[in-house]
């Protein structure tokens, strides 16, 4: 690692390249799980996370929400970022230069790392969302203020008055959108960072590390400021629903799942992988983050891969209606029928009307929560060789082996699932 430094007051930190390349890191998550996807130059935690909902990108540190409502981070420590406050009622995170953020249920923040402004020690209020910059952070109020806290130099640390909808912060700037869809900027605007497009359609707002994006509301992308390497220079397009701004590189993310990537490439963290199943997007400095839905069972009827059978693949079904293979619309995903016969027919419609209208059990899933656990131990125990079996209402859910009792063949198909994170 070597420090650089900027003027009085700043230094920036070069990380070696010691992990500069794809990465990932696989959990479980219920029957259907996710997997987080990293890629540029950035380290993955070490062991498996289960049930993550968001994350969050920092200057080399990342953090990411779980669905119990704690919050995991890793990456670089050297002020304790990436050491998250214990606790399990947090509902959203912000990672910032090197400090971070999380917000409770109750509308508090907690705040932890790098402090040397006050940026990781926001006053009491009831706050609904948060940001973390370089050396700064904002939180907005549940009647659409905004409270800054840290490095002011540049005045990034004092939000105008108004009423607020969200909010963003870059490394010496910030942003906020309001409710009419217009967005406001201040702080360093040395390349109009600062000075958001006039407009009134913005439905969300990236910052960047001297850049920016805003989404409209007919799914396209702005951006301004630096734009040395592209960065605040979206592609085409009017799928987008998500963005994210790194330190000179950005993200998106379509409609049908995919990321696409723009700006500085230099260790690939504008290059995503392929896949169109992702469901959240982060920009670090050198690197990038996503979570990606991926099933852990086979559910025939699921054809686009999104761990769920609904419209999206019935029109992929019926688009192979009655189609063989060589035809020009013939996709061998619709032959689901047992056994196959090579062609889509009512065959294949049985299985695919099943699944989407009773889903597909999981087998050990005694209670149908979506996951096989300690509960479903529980309820098979309960029946364990018991001669009344039959007569017990949970009893047939618990005789995976269909024999008229629950027994070892039983337990080893709970077990085998169990360990398999289904």
């Amino acid at each position: 690692m070597r420090n650089f430094t900027i003027g009085a007051k700043y230094s920036l930190v070069l990380m070696a390249v010691w992990a500069c390349t794809f990465q990932t890191v696989l959990f479980h998550s219920h029957a259907c799980g996710h997997e987080i996807v990293g890629w540029g130059c950035q380290k993955l935690p070490d062991g498996s996370l289960t049930d993550l909902t968001r994350i969050a990108a920092g200057g080399y540190h990342s953090l990411a929400l779980t669905s119990d409502g704690s919050v995991v981070g890793w990456g670089l420590n050297n002020y304790g970022q990436a050491s998250p406050i214990a606790g399990n009622n947090f509902i959203a995170i912000a990672a910032g230069g090197f400090h971070s953020l999380a917000l409770k249920s109750d509308g508090s923040i907690v705040g932890w790392g790098r402090n040397d402004y006050g940026q990781a020690s926001l006053p009491v209020g009831n706050y609904v969302a948060i940001a973390a910059g370089g050396f700064h952070s904002l939180a907005l109020t549940s009647d659409g203020r905004i409270v800054g806290r840290g490095c002011n130099d540049y005045s990034q640390a004092n939000p105008p008055a108004g009423n607020y909808v969200a909010i963003a912060a870059g490394e010496y700037h910030s942003l906020a959108l309001k409710s009419n869809g217009t967005i406001v900027g201040w702080g360093f605007n040395n390349y109009g960072q600062a000075s958001p497009p006039v407009e009134n359609n913005f439905i969300a707002i990236a910052a960047g590390f001297s850049h920016n994006l805003a989404l409209k509301s007919d799914g396209t992308i702005v951006g301004w400021g630096y734009d040395y390497y592209g960065q605040a220079s979206p592609p085409a397009g009017n799928n987008f629903i998500a963005i994210a701004a790194g330190y000179s590189h950005s993200l998106a993310l379509t409609s049908d799942g995919r990321i696409v990537g723009w700006g500085s490439n230099g260790f690939g963290q504008a290059s995503p992988p392929a896949g169109n199943n992702f469901t959240a997007i982060a920009a670090g400095v050198y690197y990038s983050l996503a979570l990606q839905s991926v099933c852990r069972f086979f559910l025939p009827g699921d054809l686009n891969d999104d761990c769920r059978v609904n419209f999206t693949d019935f029109a992929i079904f019926a688009s192979a209606w009655l189609t063989r293979p060589g035809q020009a619309k013939w996709n061998p995903a619709c032959d689901i029928s047992n056994p196959k016969d090579n062609i889509i027919n009512c065959s294949d419609l049985a299985v695919f009307t099943e699944d989407w209208l009773a889903g597909k059990s999981i087998p050990g899933d005694i209670n149908g929560n979506g996951a096989v656990d300690l509960a479903d131990y529980s309820i098979l125990a309960r029946y364990w060789l018991n001669p009344n079996c039959a007569m017990l209402d949970d009893c047939a859910g618990a005789d995976f082996e269909p024999d008229g009792n629950v027994d070892v063949a039983d337990l080893k198909v709970l077990a085998d699932n169990w360990l398999e994170g289904k």
